[in-house]
């Protein structure tokens, strides 16, 4: 979903926008299978006519091959096709051409601009921006930011987990080509994974404008967080709805401990203890109720298993 733009839009044109990086996989006995296996290594194909060097590739039991911008194996419970950059735009448009049953397990969304100058500190004018819109809203954000410096990329502002469904980032695209592409690019984009990957392959599939679609998410993302450009005028919005999995006890109790514990820990040193118990459940008449009647709800279970109904 990636092309070229000169979309203008305030002192910025919309450079490129779509689908930067495409996760799939297929299992046996998938009608998408085979077709997908045949589209992975008709493409590494070209890349090799092209002149790219086409290699095995071997990646957590999975065999197969990789060039630039594609790698794919097999293993005996599927099929794994990973797309990078332009590889990425020609699978996605395969694939939605032909309407591919295929499971997506990471799509990356990008939007690049490009500027009437060079901006050095964007990066860190943004997230100078996105905290002040939550501290104005009465929320902080600075936790869930990080401005990090990255070789080749510089300043490189990362929003959220990289385990979370949804991950933003936004750096120079220019410095990380090395000036060898138009100057003062800078990229914005999203990373998805899981039920929210699904949600968008589909939602590519039945857009009539998806390069459009991807500006609509992009934007709609950033703004979330207070992050407000002239390039996101007039992109439709486009928001991802919440779809996470039900998880395990372990994996909800890894989520109290790396994103909650910290801030229940501030909340009980500014001597909200009892607003911390209450607010979640743990006051000790509704602590007293639950065990109850979680030890009713056995005693029915036993009295089912004795007369065989359970």
């Amino acid at each position: 979903m990636s092309e070229k733009a000169e979309l203008s839009i305030g002192m910025d044109k919309v450079w490129s926008m779509g689908v930067d990086y495409l996760t799939l996989t297929v299992k046996p006995g998938e009608a998408a299978y085979w077709p997908e296996w045949n589209r992975a290594t008709y493409l590494a194909d070209l890349q090799q006519k092209a002149g790219f060097e086409l290699k095995a590739w071997k990646w957590n039991g999975y065999n197969g091959l990789t060039t630039e911008g594609l790698s794919c194996g097999r293993r005996d419970d599927s099929i794994i096709c990973r797309y990078s950059s332009e590889m990425a735009d020609k699978a996605f448009w395969l694939i939605r051409d032909d309407n591919a049953q295929v499971n997506a397990t990471r799509i990356d969304l990008q939007v690049t601009v490009k500027s009437d100058a060079d901006r050095p500190n964007r990066a860190l004018q943004l997230r100078n921006s996105m905290i002040a819109a939550a501290k104005a809203r009465g929320r902080d954000f600075s936790k869930e930011t990080r401005l990090k410096e990255h070789p080749v990329r510089g300043k490189v502002l990362h929003i959220g987990s990289r385990q979370s469904q949804a991950y933003w980032r936004a750096y120079d695209k220019t410095r990380e080509q090395k000036n060898k592409v138009e100057k003062h690019l800078f990229r914005f984009e999203g990373e998805f994974k899981g039920e929210r990957a699904k949600h968008l392959l589909s939602l590519g599939y039945r857009s009539e404008q998806p390069r459009e679609m991807a500006r609509g998410v992009v934007a709609a993302g950033f703004r979330k967080f207070g992050i407000v450009e002239a390039w996101m005028d007039g992109a439709e919005t486009v928001n991802l709805p919440c779809c996470y999995k039900e998880t395990t006890a372990e994996k909800t109790l890894n989520w109290f401990r790396n994103f909650v514990r910290g801030r229940v820990e501030k909340l009980i040193l500014d001597g909200q203890l009892e607003d911390v118990r209450m607010a979640l459940g743990l006051d000790a008449t509704n602590v007293a109720n639950l065990l109850q009647q979680r030890a009713e709800a056995a005693q029915t279970a036993q009295r089912l298993t004795k007369r065989g109904l359970h």
